[in-house]
């Protein structure tokens, strides 16, 4: 949800329960909203994975990307962009390419993808996530 759209409805669930008159309210041009965007993504649970938007690893996690994505001939570090550190591994055999991040590390693709995360079940990875248009590239 949008935080503009939030605190809209917070000031206007406060102003119903007269814990503020409307000059209390703020507007949205009041408000320094946060861009970064934090998403959290639970292991086996598929998720789209735009083009040129890219993951900032808060936790250590595995993801699993298809190996579709990738073309023969195009070096992977043109479709998969990321730290130098950051381990990929593509056995053979499997359709899966998987990309383990610690924490604070961050990849890009620059093709749109279904991925997951993979790990034991429950397991919760949080990323902070930057698009093409917030990142300026």
């Amino acid at each position: 949800m949008a935080p503009q759209f939030t605190a809209v409805l917070i000031s206007l669930f406060l102003a119903m329960l007269g814990g503020c008159n409307s000059a209390d309210i703020p507007t949205t041009t009041e408000l320094v909203v946060n861009t970064d965007q934090i998403a959290a993504q639970s292991t086996g649970d598929i998720f789209a994975w735009p083009a040129n938007t890219t993951l900032t690893s808060l936790d250590e996690c595995v993801l699993a990307l298809p190996d579709s994505i990738l073309d023969r001939g195009t070096p992977i570090g043109d479709i998969i962009a990321g730290d130098d550190e950051m381990g990929i591994n593509i056995p053979d055999g499997d359709d899966k390419i998987y990309i383990r991040l610690l924490p604070n590390m961050s990849v890009t693709v620059r093709r749109s993808c279904q991925a997951l995360i993979v790990g034991e079940e429950g397991h919760q990875c949080r990323f902070k996530v930057q698009s093409a248009n917030e990142s300026g590239t």
